[in-house]
């Protein structure tokens, strides 16, 4: 994995197949940022399988896009039901985002991830 490419699981109660299909479509409408789905694997905990797939994204943006990226994601959050969670994974480093988590805290995450 590189510098520019992020994994994000959907986790929590409501989390189906709509719910995936819209962050894809959120993530799609940042400019220079692209995702595709991940296969294989078992669910996350707290989230509903849908078939072999896990619930989860391929994201793949230049750090000059994460600002922006970010800030969907964490606009996305607050339009989801309660206990909906991403796990993000970058490299190693995996952490949790949920519920009105502000951007500039996400991106610390983020930062402090790579140092």
């Amino acid at each position: 994995m590189t510098d520019s490419e992020l994994e994000l699981a959907l986790v929590g109660q409501g989390v189906d197949e709509a719910a995936l299909l819209n962050l894809l479509d959120e993530i799609d409408a940042v400019r220079g940022a692209r995702a595709e789905r991940l296969a294989g694997g078992p669910a996350p905990e707290g989230s509903k399988a849908l078939g072999l797939e896990t619930m989860a994204l391929l994201v793949k943006a230049g750090v000059d896009v994460f600002p922006k990226l970010v800030g969907s994601l964490a606009e996305w959050l607050t339009r989801q039901p309660p206990g909906t969670k991403l796990r993000i994974k970058r490299g190693d480093d995996e952490f949790e985002l949920e519920g009105s988590m502000p951007t500039a805290e996400i991106l610390a995450l983020l930062t402090a991830s790579r140092t």
